[in-house]
């Protein structure tokens, strides 16, 4: 389900929380949380190799690359399974490729 969002600045959907109290068991949220802060260090630094190689830009701030880089990701998952956009990997590979070459 999705509500409107109340507030001025904030996205204006959400998404309902699973039934019951929504909640992961603590155990699970924390190893959710451990492989994703994983993840997006692994990405970080794989930028940071990239800008330290001179393939991107010297002042290029690898947090906001990494946050639009999963960005890319949920956009793309969202239009592939939620929508059935045909598009999505072609939409998605033409950001990504955007993306890259602002960086360079």
């Amino acid at each position: 389900m999705v509500a409107l969002a109340e507030a001025q600045g904030r996205l204006p959907v959400r998404a309902r929380e699973p039934a019951g109290d929504g909640a992961l068991p603590d155990p699970v949220r924390a190893r959710l949380k451990e492989v994703l802060d994983g993840w997006s260090q692994v990405l970080r630094q794989a930028i940071v190799d990239a800008r330290t190689a001179q393939q991107f830009r010297a002042d290029i701030d690898p947090e906001q690359i990494a946050f639009e880089l999963h960005g890319l990701y949920l956009g793309h998952h969202f239009f592939h399974w939620y929508q059935k956009d045909r598009m999505a990997e072609h939409r998605t590979m033409k950001a990504f490729e955007r993306l890259v070459a602002a960086c360079r």
